[in-house]
């Protein structure tokens, strides 16, 4: 039995809840800027992670990280002025409105809140949002998650998909050049069904399985 064998025993024991990608589970074990490593060293082109956006073991990050670790772990329920100062920061990179921060630990809890200001500021309940789009896992969320492993499942009658902005790379005659060119269907626009979020995608999303692994390089 192969180490990466053995592991994926274990895995299936403890977290066979969770799907894996590709057919034969790639198993990186460190990260170094754009590229992953492999627990046999070989290096692979990172073109898929969707967390590091700075790049893998950044030394900022890693830095800044390890300093806030060492001197106190906290939420916003505290005045506390690096929270303060870092909201400062991304508001003076918004347009004009948008002068106020709230944070979020994961995307799912940031795309569940966005869907409740929505709801709130406009009196509305129904949803628009990209053909095959994952949003997150909250129940909400999971019951608009139009990617292709719940393409099949009954959907709510307040949610309607439009189709993906076109992205250059595979052209498509269903697909809009922008976003404000996509329209959605009647569905949405029915009494008592009028929009109150409309998500769009930023990256096209596909199926995964029996795909092979990140690009190789040598």
């Amino acid at each position: 039995m192969t180490a990466d064998t053995e592991l994926l025993e274990r895995r299936k024991h403890v977290l066979r809840g969770l799907r894996l990608y590709y057919d034969a589970p790639f198993h990186p074990v460190r990260g170094e800027g754009v590229w992953v490593f492999d627990e046999n060293g070989r290096r692979f082109l990172d073109a898929y992670n969707n967390v590091p956006h700075v790049g893998h073991s950044h030394p900022h990050v890693v830095a800044a990280l390890c300093r806030q670790a060492g001197m106190l772990n906290t939420n916003t329920r505290y005045l506390f002025e690096p929270i303060v100062e870092y909201a400062e920061r991304l508001v003076a990179t918004m347009p004009a409105g948008l002068d106020a921060v709230m944070f979020a630990c994961t995307g799912s809890e940031a795309n569940d809140l966005a869907w409740r200001m929505a709801r709130n500021f406009t009196g509305r309940s129904g949803v628009i949002t990209t053909h095959n789009g994952y949003h997150g896992n909250t129940t909400f969320l999971d019951s608009i998650d139009g990617s292709s492993i719940k393409a099949n499942r009954p959907t709510p009658d307040w949610w309607v998909t439009v189709p993906a902005p076109a992205d250059g790379l595979e052209p498509s005659s269903h697909a809009a050049t922008s976003p404000r060119r996509t329209r959605p269907s009647a569905g949405a626009r029915r009494p008592g069904r009028r929009r109150a979020p409309w998500t769009i995608d930023t990256g096209r999303r596909g199926r995964h399985r029996g795909a092979r692994c990140p690009v190789r390089c040598r």
